[in-house]
């Protein structure tokens, strides 16, 4: 009898290089703002940075586009075993991917997730954004091992 898992298929191996960027923030600064009771344009520079900060690291951890990009592919991305970088796939022509959430369709409990994460950064500057991220993202992931 043999106790040890089947060996799994290897998945391709597959790059992206980021076309265009996110252009618009799927959490706002009046979004956020309000979320943390602010009323004035101080902290507005901070605030911004751990907007962009805490997607950008959202997305290392989870595997999900939160705002719309457009990638390029390389490797085998066509195979039936290919694991796509991001989700969710708006649209792709070729090697060429519209990727990520609109401020429409981001799910609510991923912005909540994402504010208090902003919020915790903020009110102590002392927390590492990664690590906290890490934390908050875990009921998204969607990538087996990280």
């Amino acid at each position: 009898m043999n106790i040890y898992p089947r060996k799994k298929e290897k998945e391709p191996i597959i790059t992206f290089k980021i076309i265009e960027d996110v252009a618009t923030e799927v959490l706002s600064l009046d979004n956020v703002k309000e979320y943390l009771t602010i009323d004035f344009p101080d902290h507005d520079w901070i605030l911004n940075k751990l907007i962009k900060g805490v997607r950008q690291s959202f997305e290392r951890w989870t595997g999900l586009a939160i705002g719309v990009k457009k990638i390029e592919l390389s490797g085998d991305y066509q195979s039936d075993l290919a694991y796509m970088p991001f989700e969710p796939i708006n649209d792709q022509v070729g090697a060429l991917q519209t990727v990520g959430y609109t401020p429409g369709n981001c799910p609510d409990d991923l912005q909540v997730a994402m504010m208090k994460v902003i919020h915790a950064c903020f009110e102590n500057r002392e927390l590492d954004i990664n690590t906290e991220c890490e934390k908050a993202s875990k009921g998204f992931r969607r990538r087996v091992g990280i």
